[in-house]
Parts: structure tokens; sequence; C-alpha cells
């Protein structure tokens, strides 16, 4: 018999497309289901959609192909699964984020909410990460499901070892309370536990505090500039190291915000992984998440205080919540711990095939113009370990003209390198030239090349290149050249910030303003047997 094939359509990159996807592809492969991921812009999207039994569309805004592909999928009577994580899909104004401060940054937001909102409306359902989400999703006439993030077995392995490598923190005299940022979008969300924290610091000394990522320290923390540490962004996979060298993780949210209220429990998943409790807002998300032990939960400035101070004094009793929240999280947010919620999606989806109908548009009003956007194959981040982390870029090189030889060495500590993106810059330029990669070991062997028409290149986005043959550690040169550029036809790269993985890139010799904004991605089984932290950890002051 046939598998039956399901297309997961990804809006979006990184760690919100890996959270939200990641976990789910791998509960549906586990039923016997055969599944692509594509992003929502990417040239082979309609004709894989055609192919496919059930669709996911995880934060896919409204265009003109995404809507005639919908269109056609209802006619066919193809499962439709929306798949959601944020309140992005309503732009009524209490549910903006607080972090838009310009109205056009909101009139920009709303166009958004409005296109993600169309194309939730052509599905059968829509899966939320939160309760509150879900009521969302039902007040607009959608039927919604609750289904939990999860993490991967993987992302376990790498919090049980960060755990390990930190040892026993109740020896030190320090209390270090963490706070952990992805996103320069937070500022609101800290600062409910703020004025609390800074209570509990002036009344206990041996209480500091770490911030990892990007984030504007409220004023009434100034005070206590020599108790805190401030570190920028790593990769995720360093990220356990961090969590885990410090005794108590804290999870604010806003409450008072709608957009803030329906997130997930992410922040307090990943400290639980590493054996960390957490002091969290009472979200629902959140409650779940702390329901077993291994944390709390804190609204008032009074309770953020009182529940600080109290952890640093029971801090003996802190290493039992912090096994506490391990256990509780690697039962019911470990990677088979879904697997219910999918069996019972596809039970409602084999009974909807069974129907004489489809379900079709709810009432949304329509956009009155929808956007026609360029393709591109889009390279979304593989479940894989990411043995060249991605960095931002800061800058761009010089276009790549006709007779340029762009050039990156770079290194890798960990075998099994099977995919490479870069970062590429077009301008919006539809371009009528070829470009080319070549991967050379330090000796100089050509190990790969391959060649591309450019149209296919990202504006602003990575461009993935699959290697036929795993690499082994060590040091290579990536080479990229153009053929029939000319004025207004060569594409430029993003440029970051040379590094222990990567030098400064040259074209033509001659070094450039930075190294090219490359990543990679290796098999987990390559980096090393499971559990293994390909990284050292890292000192918290």
């Amino acid at each position: 018999m046939k598998p039956r094939q399901a297309l997961f359509v990804s809006g979006i990159d990184g760690f919100c497309h890996r959270y939200a996807v990641s976990h789910r592809v791998r509960h549906l492969r586990s039923y016997g289901w055969q599944v692509s991921v594509l992003s929502y812009r990417h040239p082979d999207l309609s004709e894989v959609a055609s192919r496919a039994d059930l669709l996911f569309l995880y934060r896919v805004p409204a265009n003109v192909v995404v809507m005639q592909l919908l269109d056609r999928a209802v006619a066919a009577g193809t499962g439709r699964i929306g798949l959601v994580d944020d309140l992005i899909f309503r732009s009524e104004a209490d549910c903006l984020p607080s972090f838009l401060t310009q109205p056009q940054q909101r009139a920009l937001w709303r166009e958004g909410a409005d296109r993600y909102a169309n194309v939730l409306a052509l599905c059968d359902e829509v899966l939320a990460s939160s309760s509150e989400l879900v009521a969302e999703i039902e007040s607009l006439g959608i039927e919604s499901h609750l289904y939990r993030d999860a993490l991967s077995g993987d992302e376990l392995d790498l919090a049980r070892t960060a755990r390990e490598l930190a040892g026993e923190n109740a020896k030190n005299e320090v209390f270090r309370v963490g706070y952990f940022s992805g996103t320069a979008t937070h500022d609101a969300d800290f600062s409910r536990a703020a004025t609390g924290l800074a209570r509990a610091m002036q009344e206990d000394p041996r209480i500091t505090l770490s911030v990892l990522g990007p984030l504007a320290l409220p004023s009434e923390l100034a005070r206590f500039a020599a108790r805190i540490t401030r570190s920028p962004l790593i990769p995720w996979v360093e990220l356990p190291v961090a969590i885990a060298a410090v005794d108590l993780n804290l999870a604010p949210l806003d409450t008072e915000s709608r957009f803030s209220r329906a997130k997930g429990a992410t922040k307090v998943m990943e400290a639980s992984a590493c054996g960390v409790p957490s002091i969290a807002s009472p979200t629902s998300s959140n409650r779940a998440a702390t329901s077993k032990g291994g944390g709390w939960l804190a609204d008032t400035v009074e309770e953020w205080r009182d529940t600080i101070l109290a952890s640093v004094e029971q801090r003996p009793a802190m290493a039992s919540a912090g096994q506490q929240a391990r256990e509780h999280i690697a039962g019911a947010y470990g990677p088979d711990s879904r697997l219910p919620e999918m069996k019972d999606l596809l039970a409602r989806v084999e009974s909807r095939r069974s129907q004489t109908t489809s379900a079709g548009r709810v009432a949304i009003a329509p956009l009155a113009v929808l956007p026609e956007e360029p393709f591109w194959p889009g390279a979304l981040t593989p479940d894989a370990f990411p043995v060249l982390p991605e960095k931002l870029p800061l800058d761009t090189s010089p276009p790549l003209g006709e007779g340029d030889l762009l050039c990156q060495e770079f290194f890798l500590t960990s075998p099994g390198l099977f995919r490479v993106d870069i970062f590429t810059w077009t301008y919006g330029q539809r371009f009528a030239h070829t470009i080319g990669f070549r991967l050379r070991s330090r000796a100089g062997e050509v190990l790969e090349g391959q060649s591309w028409d450019a149209v296919r290149l990202p504006d602003r986005g990575f461009f993935a290149w699959d290697l036929e043959s795993p690499l082994a550690a060590g040091s290579f040169i990536l080479e990229v050249e153009a053929r029939g550029t000319g004025p207004g036809n060569a594409a430029s790269f993003g440029l970051v910030q040379a590094g222990p993985d990567r030098s400064l890139a040259t074209i033509n010799g001659k070094e450039i303003a930075g190294a090219l904004g490359i990543r990679g991605f290796s098999s987990w089984d390559q980096v090393g047997s499971r559990g293994d932290l390909p990284y050292a950890p890292k000192t918290s002051a």
C-alpha cells in the first residue's frame, strides 16, 4: 500500500520553525506517513501540494499562490491543518504586541495578521500551543485543538549533559538568577518581574542576575550593575550549558497583554530540561509546565520578590525541585508525549474524508489585495545539529561580478556536515546569470561543486546546498563564482563577524569586511553518541 503523503508549509525559519514543525514531522512519520517540508514561497510548492493527502500550514500568510493552492485543496477535499504558536492572526488593537511602538509597525503587523487569518479560515482545524490561542481561534469560528510544544530527544540529551557538566551549584556563595531572551521583543515581559527582582536583590546580596540575549534592563535594576552579567545570543545547542549554570530561571510574561498571555511555555520547558526550576507568570501554558513541581507562579511585585527570596532561603531543596522539573518535562513534554494528539488528529482527518463535503471559508473579511511574492527555495532549518551556527548578518559583500572569486575558509570541529546554507542578498532583482559553489579541502582538492540559475537566490535569506557526501572535521574553503553577470545583475552575500569557525572572506585574494553568512548542519549520529555536548561549558559569573 502506498504511504500517505503530507506537506508542511512553513512561513518562518529559525528556532520557531524548529519548535513548531520538526517534532510534529517526527510524530507524523512515526505513523508511517511520508513528509515533505517547504517554505511557503518555494517554487515547487504547488506541485508538491498537489500530491499531498494532508497539508500543514505553520505561520503561512496569504498570497496569490497560497490562496490558489488552498482553494484547490478545498475543492479536492485535501485535509488542511493550521499551526499557530503566537497570537499573530488577530488585528484588533488590544491583540498587538507591546513592542510595536510606531504607527507604521502596527499597520504592517495588522496587514500580516489579516493575511494569517485568511489562511486559517481555509483550514479544517488549527492546532494551537496554548489554551488561550485555542480560544482566540475558536472565537473566529474555526475549529481548534490544543497541541502543546515538545522537546526532541536530542534536546533533552543536550540538557542532561549540560546539567552534568554544571555540577552542583549549591556550594557556591552566590545565587544565580537567569533570564534568557531569544529576541528583542521581551522588554515588557521582563518588566513584570523586574521590580520584584530588584527588591529581592536589595534584601539579599547573594543574588546575581545573568541575562543572555537582547533585553533593555529596567531602570530599577541599574544600581545592581556589578551583580549583573550580560551575554549575547548563542547557538541554541549551547543554550543548555548557559541555563544549567544558574540556580533559578525567570519566565515572566506581560499578563495584561492578550498577545503575551497566549504564549507557550518554551522558557520553562528549556530550563526544566536542564534541571533548573523556574518562576513564571501564571498563564495556562506555564501553569501546565510547572504543574508537577519544579517551578512556581508569580504575578504581582510581592509574589516575584517573595518567591525569589524563598528560593534563595530554600537553596538546599532547589536540587530536588530541579529534579522534579526535569522528570515532569521529560515525561509530559518529551519526544513521544504528543503522539496521542497526532493520533487523534489523524482520526479526525480520516473522519472528514468519509464526509461528502469539505469545510470552506468561515466569516473572515477577505483581503482586498493579495500580494504576489517572488519564489525562492527557502532554506528551512532541518532537524539536525548546527556544526556551523547561524550568525546575524551585519553587512553585505560587494556584488559578485564576472570573473570574481569569493572565498570563505571555515573550520569544522565536528564531523558529518551534509548541508551548507549561504545568506544571499538580491535586493529583489531577478537575475539572469548562473551562480556556482565549490568546496575545496585545505590542500586544494575539489570535494564538491554545483551551479544554479541565480534567479533561485533569496533576497536576505539562506540558500541551501545539499552535499553529496558528508564532510569530516577539518578546514575547508567555499568558493563562489558567477557567470553572465553585468550591471544590476549580480548578487551580494551577507557578511557576519569572523570567529573561530570562519575567517574573513576574500574576493580575488583580498580580504573584505567580514566572513560569509553561512550555516551548516550535521546529522545527530555524526556529531557523536546521543548526549555528547560538542561545546565547552561556559563559565558564568
